[in-house]
């Protein structure tokens, strides 16, 4: 299915290998997908993607259709099939298989078949995508399922270098960087909701007996009710003054609450986020239990805090301090896995760099990711651009 993967078990029968006990069977260092060809419909196939010996995601592609499934979704196919399928087995790389895995996160912003469509006209058509950090990929007909090519490009050229020697097939083409911001609002905006329902209570004056509705109708009832500019009634939407009052006490009150960040902070925080998690994980399958050993103790140091490490990422100052913990980690490692570790840390940070640079520019550190992977690659901190 994808073109570069090593094919690892090709076409066993579902009845006698269930394909949700295949990866118990492979080794921890696993890292790929399962192709679930079902007989009875040549044109759907199911692919679970794989980390050493567990499934990370379910997921299902029908034509150009891709969807994100679950695992008794799948389990109900199966047994709906009564396990008339066939079952295949790849590994991959790990910037293929993020990438792989990144199609069926992200909505296309391109999706057109270029079948008798001439160089010209392609050109055309990928010109009006705009987009400089993505994914490209080029869907192709095949037996026993589609051959896909993946390219990953980091500007607008590159991505027209490629698109218009594509002659025949299908290609789509995903924004990284937008995908990744239209998910946060989403998420934003799911946990803001709650938040501001859990909020109400906080926003409101506090008192020892909760107040019947009446008495919170009286604006001169004379009670504790601190300060307010207004009766207090429950409010509208809020004002600029209720809404800054907060604020102020977060800041001022020597509380735990951390003051609000600006969107792109926010951004910022859930991206250093994610990339200690992947670090976290990608060097645990490089060296082992060396980084499980090592990593906690670095990020008690420089990232204190309760509870699991990547949430301790709530800050644009605790954010950059990920690239300590990174580096420490790196030049903490024995002899013999620290020149693997520097690597995979390297490759990472310059990922990152290059997912996150109009970010990263907008909130000021770009110099600060630069110098680690300049560190990271032994070259001299201070430059341009990756």
């Amino acid at each position: 299915m994808i073109v570069g993967a090593l094919e690892i078990m090709r076409g066993v029968r579902g009845t006698l290998m269930h394909p949700l006990l295949l990866p118990g069977a492979q080794g921890p260092d696993l890292l790929g997908y399962i192709v679930i060809a079902y007989e009875e419909r040549v044109d759907l196939f199911d692919v679970l993607f794989v980390r050493g010996s567990r499934i990370e995601e379910y997921t299902c592609i029908h034509r150009e259709l891709r969807a994100l499934l679950t695992e008794k979704a799948v389990r109900f196919a199966l047994d709906s099939c009564r396990m008339k399928c066939r079952v295949y087995l790849y590994a991959l790389t790990r910037h293929a298989y993020n990438a792989f895995l990144s199609t069926f996160q992200c909505a296309p912003s391109l999706n057109v078949t270029v079948d008798g469509l001439s160089r010209k006209q392609i050109a055309a058509l990928a010109s009006g995508l705009r987009c400089a950090n993505g994914i490209l990929e080029v869907i192709r007909p095949a037996h026993p399922f589609p051959s896909i090519a993946l390219f990953r490009f980091h500007s607008q050229e590159e991505f027209l270098e490629h698109a218009v020697h594509v002659r025949d097939g299908r290609i789509l083409a995903y924004d990284v960087e937008l995908n990744a911001i239209v998910g946060e609002r989403i998420r934003a905006g799911d946990t803001g909701e709650r938040a501001d329902e859990s909020g109400m209570q906080s926003e409101c004056p506090p008192a020892t007996d909760p107040p019947a509705p009446e008495e919170e109708t009286t604006g001169d009832s004379g009670g504790e009710p601190p300060a307010s500019s207004g009766p207090a009634v429950p409010l509208p939407p809020p004002s600029p003054k209720p809404d800054i009052a907060p604020r102020i006490t977060l800041v001022n009150d020597g509380g735990n609450a951390p003051p609000p960040l600006t969107p792109d902070a926010g951004l910022l925080v859930a991206a250093f986020d994610h990339l200690l998690g992947e670090f976290d994980r990608a060097g645990r399958e490089i060296t082992g239990a060396r980084v499980e050993r090592q990593l906690p103790p670095i990020i008690d140091a420089v990232l204190p805090g309760a509870g699991g490490f990547p949430g301790r990422v709530t800050s644009v100052a605790s954010a950059l301090k990920v690239l300590v913990v990174i580096t420490q980690c790196v030049g903490r490692a024995g002899p013999i896995g620290k020149r693997p570790l520097r690597r995979l840390a390297r490759d990472i940070v310059k990922e990152f760099y290059q997912n996150h640079q109009k970010l990263l520019y907008r909130c000021g550190v770009e110099t600060e990711v630069i110098n680690c992977y300049r560190f990271l690659a032994g070259e001299r901190p201070g430059g341009g651009a990756l």
